[in-house]
């Protein structure tokens, strides 16, 4: 899902943004490419439509890289809560077997060892 943000200089966007990415990281914030683009222009540009068209390359660009970026980090979480889950199991098979232990310790008076 894509959402774009859309307002008057100075009205508080970029601070919107950084704070719902904050709460939401499973988002990915996609840089200001037409400023940055202007600004490397001088503020000007010979042709609007070569702009608008190095402009869509650059976002598919930076959008196909957001989109890499975020399945590498879910790969990593997937394989991190894997790893868990295998471990968390051993572990609850462990204190599984210390409970059978100590049920029949208490169903023989609490005498005698394993």
């Amino acid at each position: 899902m894509k959402i774009a943000v859309v307002g008057s200089q100075g009205v508080g966007k970029s601070t919107l943004i950084k704070e719902f990415v904050r709460r939401r990281p499973e988002y990915v914030i996609i840089p200001e490419i037409a400023r940055e683009m202007l600004e490397r222009a001088g503020g000007t540009v010979p042709s609007w439509f070569d702009f608008q068209l190095e402009l869509l390359w650059r976002k598919i660009e930076a959008e196909t890289e957001a989109r890499a970026l975020t399945d590498q980090a879910n790969d990593y979480c997937d394989r991190q809560l894997a790893q868990l889950e295998i471990e968390l199991g051993q572990v609850a098979k462990q204190v599984k077997a210390g409970r059978t232990v100590i049920r029949a310790r208490l169903m023989h008076g609490g005498e005698g060892g394993e």
